[in-house]
């Protein structure tokens, strides 16, 4: 009887490790080449905080917490550094039930810090915001630095969090709106993510 507990005990203890470096082997740190790629969406609050005029002075947003969300692919050009394409939306009540939609079509430039199993993603994007307020349809450039913290729940997926500032200088040059008018909109995108590497 002693014999066969020596047994199991020695057979466990042979068999322990390398059941635990099986499991670290799993979940070791992926390293991504020059065209990999990963798709993201993201859900969540678009929070407009204020405008600015060009001469410094700030405005309340007067606009309603929004709603806001994206999708994103991105190709790796090397083990940590990815660019793409971005591409959401923010939608945010504001005075006599005026919406104000937003569009920004964004080339994100992205920087990873890993620490297997989290990620945290530096981003800065820029690109075209399309806005839309009562009848006022206008194209701004946007300016779109951002910031996440996500989790691999395996080598192909994370889920996080994502902050991105959104700074969207509007420069009226037409006929019916003043240049005077011109203003900076800043606005704060928090959103929940999911990431697919592929």
């Amino acid at each position: 009887m002693r014999k066969t507990h020596f047994r199991i005990l020695l057979l466990i203890l042979v068999l322990f490790p390398s059941m635990l470096f099986a499991v670290d082997d799993d979940r070791m740190e992926e390293t991504y080449v020059l065209g990999n790629r990963t798709f993201s969406i993201n859900l969540g609050a678009g929070v407009p905080l204020f405008f600015q005029d060009f001469d410094g002075k700030s405005y309340s947003a007067n606009l309603d917490l929004g709603m806001h969300g994206s999708l994103e692919m991105d190709f790796f050009l090397n083990n940590y550094f990815r660019t793409g394409i971005s591409i959401g939306g923010m939608i945010s009540g504001g005075p006599n039930d005026d919406n104000l939609y937003m569009v920004p079509i964004v080339w994100e430039n992205i920087y990873e810090l890993r620490r297997y199993p989290f990620l945290i993603p530096l981003s800065l994007g820029i690109g075209m915001n399309v806005s839309q307020y009562k009848d006022i349809t206008q194209k701004d450039l946007i300016v779109k630095p951002g910031l996440g913290a996500y989790y691999y729940i395996n080598s192909e997926w994370a889920f996080g969090l994502d902050l991105d500032y959104w700074w969207v200088p509007q420069i009226y040059n037409r006929d019916d709106i003043s240049n005077d008018q011109s203003r900076i909109g800043n606005f704060l995108g928090v959103t929940i993510g999911a990431l697919y590497h592929f």
